[in-house]
């Protein structure tokens, strides 16, 4: 009999030893919370409610603004083109920081954008408790916003991306973080070799302060 098992049945008088024993799952109420979401009208597009994919407690937590309606379909973050790029970007990374298996990748909204200009700030503000809840789960050491619209919602500041890039970023989530910017992975797929230069100089930032 485990020490476990012999402890419950010595002071808390349980019968048996055979009741199982369920781990907590920090996720569990996460899900529970808001996969049935309807607080704004990105629900509409949603097949499946996109949640974060990754380590507890990572090195780097990736954020993006939205998933794609595939990565909805599907139900997983960054399983399209844009995932790809994404995925090019943290091997960048690992060829000085230990970080293969060592990152969370989530959005700001759980749900695909339903037009242009979308998500709004009131369907962002929408999300923040279900993002602010995820980050205090995951617990990383540093954050990336990808994009400039991630980093002015997380920043409560309108820059210009180039304002938030290369430099250290602390803001305050559930607790206070470092949180370096560069450019999205949709960024990548669609714009020229020269964002291609800068979101390498940003990473090479990145490396060169964590490592």
């Amino acid at each position: 009999m485990s020490d476990i098992k012999l402890f419950y049945k010595q002071y808390n008088g349980i019968p048996s030893c055979d009741i199982p024993f369920e781990p907590i799952n920090p996720f569990k109420e996460l899900t529970e919370m808001y996969s049935d979401c309807t607080q704004c009208a990105l629900h509409t597009k949603r097949i499946n409610p996109v949640f974060g994919d990754g380590e507890l407690k990572p090195l780097i937590m990736f954020v993006g603004l939205s998933p794609s309606q595939y990565n909805s379909e599907i139900g997983s973050p960054y399983v399209d083109k844009a995932g790809e790029k994404l995925s090019g970007m943290i091997n960048y990374l690992g060829r000085k920081l230990t970080i293969i298996n060592n990152t969370y990748a989530t959005y700001l909204t759980l749900c695909p954008p339903d037009g242009p200009g979308t998500p709004n700030v009131e369907q962002l503000v929408a999300c923040y408790n279900r993002f602010k809840l995820e980050v205090s789960i995951v617990n990383p050491y540093f954050i990336v916003a990808l994009g400039e619209k991630v980093a002015q919602f997380i920043t409560h500041k309108g820059y210009d991306i180039n304002y938030f890039r290369q430099m250290k970023n602390t803001v305050e989530i559930d607790k206070f973080y470092t949180m370096f910017v560069t450019y999205s992975p949709e960024e990548l797929l669609y714009k020229n070799d020269e964002i291609k230069q800068e979101v390498k100089k940003d990473l090479d930032y990145i490396i060169k302060y964590v490592k």
